[in-house]
């Protein structure tokens, strides 16, 4: 019963990504919080494997549909998401190791509430950036390395962090940051798949 329930949740978080523009992985793991009993990693293994695919998936259309970006700057985010994610995956292995799995989790749900809180308050209060032409490739780094630590961190495909801040820091227009935030998402969860 619990696979029928995976199965369902993960539909109705690709739906409800796709018609948000946000990604599905938020979605899915404050579902699966909901009804799953399985452990913190069970959980975000199973929002890895999606997330990982509706990346790919995208990804791959978007190339085919001719989309253009800016590669140097794409390797430097994904770099830094690459590694990013290897930080937050080994932050949240060591506080499963010396705290109890319901105070991580709830660790988990309250960073992940006042993140939502503030990028709400932030994109309604701020004026539109002017979009960065070129980032310094420190700051492209240093974001990838951020989303991707607090997006593997928070077991999250980090759709809605990720777009805020590309608009915050950069001030990217839809497509782009579109693109560039599944990649991302794509970077960061393939270090659970790669040893370093």
């Amino acid at each position: 019963m619990l696979n029928v329930l995976y199965v369902i949740a993960t539909f109705i978080a690709t739906i409800i990504g796709a018609l948000a523009g946000i990604g599905g992985g938020i979605v899915l793991k404050a579902m699966t919080d909901l009804f799953s009993p399985d452990s913190v990693q069970v959980i975000g293994f199973y929002t890895t494997v999606v997330v990982f695919t509706m990346c790919l998936v995208s990804i791959v259309k978007q190339i085919k549909s001719g989309f253009k970006y800016d590669l140097p700057m794409l390797l430097e985010i994904s770099v830094g998401s690459l590694l990013g994610g290897y930080i937050g995956n080994s932050l949240l292995t060591v506080l499963l190791r010396y705290f109890p799995e319901n105070k991580v989790q709830l660790t988990q749900s309250i960073i992940l509430f006042l993140t939502l809180i503030f990028l709400i308050i932030y994109t309604r209060a701020m004026p539109q950036r002017q979009r960065v032409k070129k980032p310094h490739w420190l700051a492209s780094f240093g974001l990838g390395l951020f989303l991707g630590a607090i997006s593997i961190f928070l077991a999250i495909g980090g759709g809605p962090l990720n777009v805020s801040l590309l608009v915050i820091c950069f001030g990217f227009t839809l497509p782009t940051q579109q693109f560039i935030r599944l990649q991302v998402s794509f970077s960061h969860r393939f270090q659970k798949y790669t040893p370093l």
